[in-house]
């Protein structure tokens, strides 16, 4: 089995990662666990060379994305968000093309840890006033609720309707637009990557159909492996899609 690729299409900023050990050393040593996304992610992707099968499969069901070749995939790319605080680190950021379109891909991997707080909590989790103060600046500014530098990715929905939706799946698709109109490109797909440990059913796949729910709300909801229109966003044709590879292993909580 190859496990060194020299030609590999995928990046950690100007180092390109040829290898599973160079992919390890490309994120933070903390997630990089047996059976968990981040490792998942790297066995799944760097041997394809190009998408998985189940991602060539899932882009080929809307002929808008069908017969995208990727060009070139860098890993914990950060995009930075309206107000203070960190950036959105996406574990996958694709830029793939065909003879007639290109697209921006963010990649997500999950295995059964959730997409972590719900807004409504997220909001009061700062340490401090002015921290929650700017945690709602961040949700109006990924939102559209307000203008200025940094807010040209917007969602575009009401942040008043997202208390029962995870943040982390704001941002990300924030990110996957604001990438795609740095890049000129037109179509971005904020993507999870689902390794479901066997017998175990997802832990994220509810929150994915509410946070589709208020991105078009009333619309057919999503179907696993099929990419689902969430409208134009700031000028962006934006998908959701969720796709699955079995092989995750359960999280074991030390603490028990």
């Amino acid at each position: 089995m190859l496990t060194h690729f020299p030609e590999s299409p995928f990046w950690s900023k100007k180092t390109r990662l040829c290898s599973l050990l160079e992919w390890q050393g490309a994120v933070p040593p903390s997630k990089w666990k047996h059976g968990r996304s981040e490792q998942l992610l790297a066995e799944t992707w760097l041997p394809a060379q190009g998408f998985p099968p189940s991602f060539v499969t899932a882009l080929a069901q809307e002929v808008t994305l069908a017969g995208q070749s990727l060009v070139s995939a860098h890993v914990e790319v950060a995009v930075r968000t309206p107000g203070a605080g960190r950036d959105s680190a996406t574990d996958i950021m694709v830029l793939a093309g065909s003879e007639t379109r290109r697209l921006v891909i963010a990649v997500e991997g999950k295995v059964d840890e959730g997409f972590g707080l719900k807004v409504a909590k997220w909001k009061k989790a700062g340490t401090s006033v002015n921290s929650s103060a700017n945690r709602r600046l961040r949700l109006a500014g990924i939102c559209g609720a307000n203008s200025g530098p940094g807010t040209r990715g917007s969602l575009g929905v009401d942040p008043r309707a997202l208390d029962h939706v995870p943040f982390q799946l704001l941002h990300r698709t924030y990110s996957a637009i604001e990438h795609a109109l740095l890049n000129n490109v037109d179509t971005a797909v904020m993507a999870v990557h689902s390794f479901p440990p066997s017998g175990v059913a997802e832990t994220g796949w509810r929150d994915f159909l509410a946070f589709a729910e208020t991105m078009r709300p009333r619309s057919p909801p999503p179907r696993p492996g099929v990419p689902w229109s969430a409208g134009n966003r700031a000028g962006v044709a934006t998908w959701l899609l969720w796709v699955e590879d079995p092989g995750g292993a359960r999280h074991r909580d030390r603490r028990r």
